[in-house]
């Protein structure tokens, strides 16, 4: 469904006031200009008028219109009165995790149409193309005060000013400097259930949705002030839900350089290169603001400071930085295929250490500037720079270690594409041992323990091995087990997996005996990531499961070939109990769109139990050898590239010369579950 609006406004003189002229504003100015919209003229009577965007309509039975002004332009419009809100969901794929985020996150009901229905008092509508789509000028006219004589609109403003998600004044920056073809559109709904955030959302991620703002449960000074989105629908605009989500630009190269001299301060020098996918003059990033972390039995939001972006001849570029979103602005655009490097200066007290612990942990995503991992992945180089007795670990082959002004330091690189880069600095002892053409550091927390990283090394050569049989050779050069002093997790950067300290001391404490049950399993879980992860990159987060149930379903089988005959067993009892909670919530490809009450456990359910018996029903339907096959092929036709589950289906089918569509529709795409 397309964006229209049926409204015009008109804007009225007023007698004592001058407008601002239209300003010819870059990233930098638009980003300062919303955070103070306006409203202009009087107010114009809005009976009997409809506002329809996407799929969500407003009528408004009574009440008043004025035109909203930011620099000059008119860029949406604010509304107090009464009036009536619908909201449809027409799209089959995210019906069952629509419906579930209804009920669970909302006091609404979705009528036998798929829509939901509320009444409202308020809504601020902002337009990117505001003057086109509202049917005004797009400039005010001189002598129209822009004036708020009642506060609404301040008030308005503060009441959505701490609530987190995207927002008019991230997205407009860059809407307003290199527009997409069809308006940015972002409703603020003060309506008599919820406060609503609408956003239709042509520019990023070419997606629609609509959220209730649920405020922060916390007491903590930094957050309890704060509302997040529970997301109720989430319809895509312009592309199939099969296909990638379309961007711009993607990052191509990042080279790293980090330096903790004393406490929690991080010093950041990244230079990024991009490349260009269509034309582009604004690279849209993620980038803190801030970085939570605890002090005492609170938490405290320390700021990020982005001190300046440049080319790499030092000329400076506008950009705006707020609310964990940043925009740069190129002198010119790029063409499709072209490059260029930009360069980030960045600093604050944000390497928080958990329980004041030796050792700080942060992946790259929360300190150096990156797009979604969507069709993003960039080789790596990092220096590293740390006070001692720290050792620092990162990414990639070990080029070199040294001193330098009292700092241990190190060198990475990794020439494969990867996507989120972990930093790690602590008190830690290695033992080293190569292996394949693998060289692998297992690195104890605090104390040496040769005996237990002997052992673990051991474990992992075993696994690496038994899946070079079926996913191919290890795929980076080094692997570093590191100890983190924390108990039943693991996690799996490139050439890293972080592993809890039950898997170096089981018997340490009641917590690590209760925790070791699995460790195996775990450890062959995060290792398998390394194929189901990183060759076949991060894709949308739909395709999440051909990372995590994927590396959960190769996890029982190596544990049950190597070490224990009954694991792969014992694990499909349990895919089929944890499945069964989230049966008819969401399906495995939109696990990750539940919101509300117990949306983490349906989402395990689905992508750690629901997806691995999909994966075991169709291997019993093709066969071993089609089935290994399959994976196999999967990852030496798209290394490197993020995951798609079009991309699976499709060599499914030429793989096993059969068409599978309709198995994937019902069991992946579906609710329906395979039979035993």
């Amino acid at each position: 469904m397309g964006l229209r609006v049926c409204v015009r406004i008109v804007v009225m003189a007023a007698v004592t006031a001058v407008a601002l002229p239209a300003a010819a504003l870059d990233v930098a100015g638009w980003g300062q200009a919303l955070a103070a919209p306006a409203l202009a003229g009087i107010s114009t009577d809005a009976g009997g008028r409809t506002l329809s965007f996407g799929h969500l309509e407003l009528k408004l039975e009574s009440g008043g219109l004025r035109p909203v002004v930011v620099a000059g332009r008119v860029v949406g419009a604010y509304f107090r009165g009464f009036g009536r809100l619908r909201y449809v969901s027409t799209d089959p794929v995210e019906a069952a995790a629509y419906r579930t985020n209804v009920k669970r996150a909302s006091d609404y009901e979705v009528d036998t149409k798929g829509a939901i229905n509320d009444t409202f008092t308020q809504a601020l509508l902002m337009v990117s193309d505001g003057a086109n789509v509202l049917g005004i000028e797009g400039t005010v006219p001189e002598g129209v005060a822009l004036v708020d004589p009642t506060g609404a609109l301040v008030e308005h403003v503060e009441r959505f000013a701490h609530d987190e998600g995207w927002r008019y004044h991230q997205l407009f920056p860059q809407a307003l400097v290199d527009p997409p073809a069809r308006p940015v559109v972002v409703a603020e709904i003060v309506a008599s259930q919820h406060d609503l955030v609408y956003v239709f959302d042509p520019l990023r991620d070419h997606d629609e949705y609509i959220s209730v703002m649920t405020k922060s449960e916390s007491m903590d000074a930094c957050l309890k002030k704060r509302r997040y989105p529970e997301m109720l629908s989430h319809q895509a605009i312009d592309r199939s839900w099969l296909g990638p989500s379309p961007h711009r630009a993607t990052l191509v190269a990042l080279d790293l350089n980090l330096v903790n001299r004393d406490s929690l301060l991080a010093e950041v020098d990244v230079r990024e290169t991009f490349q260009a996918l269509a034309p582009v003059r604004v690279i849209h990033l993620a980038l803190a603001s801030e970085a939570y972390g605890e002090k005492g039995v609170g938490v405290v939001c320390n700021p990020y400071v982005l001190k300046s972006v440049t080319l790499e001849d030092g000329t400076a570029l506008p950009y705006h930085h707020a609310r964990h979103d940043l925009v740069v602005e190129l002198p010119q655009p790029l063409a499709a295929g072209q490059r260029v490097t930009l360069r980030f200066r960045i600093e604050g007290e944000v390497l928080f250490r958990p329980s004041k612990l030796s050792y700080w942990r942060v992946l790259a995503s929360s300190i150096v500037p990156l797009q979604h991992l969507v069709n993003q992945a960039f080789t790596y180089h990092a220096v590293v720079k740390v006070k001692p007795p720290f050792t620092p670990f990162s990414c990639g082959r070990t080029v070199r270690r040294w001193q330098e002004e009292g700092l241990e330091c190190a060198e990475f690189r990794e020439d494969q594409r990867i996507q989120y880069p972990a930093v790690l600095a602590g008190k830690y002892s290695t033992y080293t041992e190569a292996r394949d053409g693998v060289t692998l550091h297992v690195s104890s927390y605090a104390s040496p323990d040769p005996k237990a990283c002997k052992k673990l090394a051991n474990l992992v050569f075993g696994l690496l091995k038994f899946y070079r049989h079926y996913l191919g050779d290890y795929p980076f050069a080094e692997l570093n087990l590191i100890e983190i002093e924390s108990v039943g997790w693991g996690q799996a950067p490139a050439g890293i997996i972080f592993i809890t300290r039950e898997a170096f001391n089981p018997m340490e404490d009641f917590y690590a005996r209760m925790f070791s049950e699995g460790i195996n399993g775990r450890l062959a879980h995060e290792l398998a990531h390394a194929w189901w992860g990183h060759v076949a990159l991060h894709g949308d987060p739909h395709d999440e499961w051909l990372s995590e149930s994927v590396a959960e379903y190769f996890s029982a089988y190596a544990v049950g070939q190597t070490w224990k005959e009954d694991a792969f067993d014992k694990a499909f009892s349990d895919w089929k109990i944890i499945s069964k909670f989230a049966k008819d919530k969401a399906t495995v490809f939109t696990a990750n769109e539940l919101a509300g009450e117990n949306a983490w456990e349906d989402r395990y359910g689905l992508l750690y139990g629901k997806g691995p018996l999909v994966l075991h029903a169709l291997r019993k339907e093709v066969g071993d050898n089609a089935f290994f096959t399959v994976l196999k092929s999967y990852l030496r036709s798209f290394p490197f590239q993020p995951a798609s589950t079009r991309n699976f289906i499709d060599l499914t089918n030429f793989a096993t010369k059969k068409d599978y569509t309709d198995f994937f529709n019902r069991y992946l795409l579906g609710t329906e579950s395979p039979k035993s």
